[in-house]
């Protein structure tokens, strides 16, 4: 027979007497209490935005269909007022007005051939540079007046103004037309002008103007 091992074994670990250390723990806590670990607080629970996960459907209106707007017929035009007619004027009053335009003129030539005689020029009168200047004043005496009052000096002494059909004062191109229609009247000894016995000279008709009274 072998002899007994006399040395103790030692006690394994699950072979402690499980009470003894609870107790022995509690005893420990309860001589001090300062030194005990505080017990550790729960983690916060994150806070999510979208506690449930559930899809959003963005409600679209379907677009409005708007019925056509029928654009409105336009109505008949509004027919102006007929224009007033201009009261004729008779053959008197423009064949004294037509001569004292022509007075005008007539001094005028007389003045030129007077400056070229005292220029020392023959005793026959140069009657093309005459004709060409007096030309030029006839123009202006009449298309200037005529296009900014309405009359020639001689028509503004007897009170007459031309004006166009519509009662407008006359443009550029009706004043120079006039113009020419006087001169042609001159030119065929004031034969045209007998037109005026029926309303209208032919000044007036070359014109597209009409005269009138002024006052």
């Amino acid at each position: 027979m072998k002899p007994r091992d006399t040395q103790l074994e030692e006690p394994a670990l699950f072979d402690l007497p499980l009470h003894d250390a609870h107790e022995a723990g509690e005893a420990e806590s309860k001589r001090s209490p300062a030194k005990r670990r505080p017990a550790e607080a729960p983690a916060p629970q994150a806070l999510s935005l979208f506690p449930e996960e559930t899809p959003i459907v963005a409600a679209v209106k379907p677009p409005e269909v708007k019925a056509p707007v029928e654009s409105p017929r336009p109505g008949p035009r509004p027919v102006p007022p007929p224009a007033t007619p201009l009261p004729r004027i008779g053959l008197a009053p423009r064949l004294v007005a037509g001569l004292a335009d022509f007075a005008v003129h007539l001094a005028v030539a007389l003045l030129l051939v007077a400056g070229s005689r005292a220029l020392g020029v023959d005793r026959t009168p140069p009657w093309p540079p005459i004709a060409i200047c007096l030309l030029l004043f006839s123009f202006v005496y009449f298309v200037v007046p005529l296009a900014f009052w309405g009359n020639t000096p001689g028509m503004a002494w007897r009170g007459l103004q031309a004006r166009s059909r519509g009662g407008d004062p006359l443009s550029f191109g009706q004043a120079s037309r006039r113009w020419l229609g006087a001169v042609a009247t001159a030119l065929l000894a004031g034969l045209p002008a007998l037109g005026a016995l029926r309303g209208r000279s032919f000044t007036d008709l070359v014109s597209g103007s009409a005269l009138r009274r002024d006052r």
